[in-house]
């Protein structure tokens, strides 16, 4: 038998412990799906140094730059590409929100970038999933569990980042 002081939700938008805690689950509901962006975010291989080159001189931008494109599934959608310096990895982060009945995904809209970018090669590490987007949580304990991350909705809705934007870093950017 395992009884810790603390216990911590970080398991993401579906807060496991926190349903199972009545004084949580009350004030904490889960998210609407129309509150879940669908997002991607990978490092991948740069197969081809020359389209990586053009798709840059297509943007304007040069290496090292992020080239976002916002709007382009929806008002809450997004498309950051970013070349590395090396022309070896190129970061890709998509995101979207799918409207009701619309099945385009942070998946999807990944598959439609490397088709239309066929410089861009075989992903190297990175993930997705649901990101609530939603205000956070007026409360995130009780005793003995704090909730974190995704669990307790930390995330700024504006752009759908992480819980640095209410930390040091993020205040000394406002």
């Amino acid at each position: 038998e395992v009884r810790p002081r603390l216990v911590v939700d970080a398991a993401g938008y579906r807060g496991v412990i926190r349903s199972q805690i009545p004084e949580l689950a009350r004030h904490c509901p889960p998210p609407a799906p129309s509150d879940l962006c669908s997002a991607q975010q990978l490092m991948l291989a740069i197969d081809d140094d020359a389209g990586a080159k053009d798709f840059l001189d297509r943007h304007g931008a040069q290496v090292g730059d992020a080239v976002v494109t916002v709007g382009v599934d929806g008002g809450y959608s997004t498309i950051n590409i970013q070349v590395e310096p090396s022309f070896e990895e190129v970061s890709v982060l998509v995101g979207t929100m799918p409207e009701p009945g619309d099945g385009t995904s942070g998946v999807e809209l990944l598959k439609a970038v490397r088709a239309a970018e066929p410089w861009i090669g075989r992903p190297l590490d990175g993930g997705g999933g649901l990101i609530p987007v939603r205000r956070t949580y007026h409360r995130f304990t009780a005793a003995g569990v704090a909730l974190v991350g995704d669990s307790a909705a930390q995330v700024m809705a504006g752009h759908g980042s992480g819980i640095n934007e209410g930390g040091p870093d993020g205040l000394a950017q406002a």
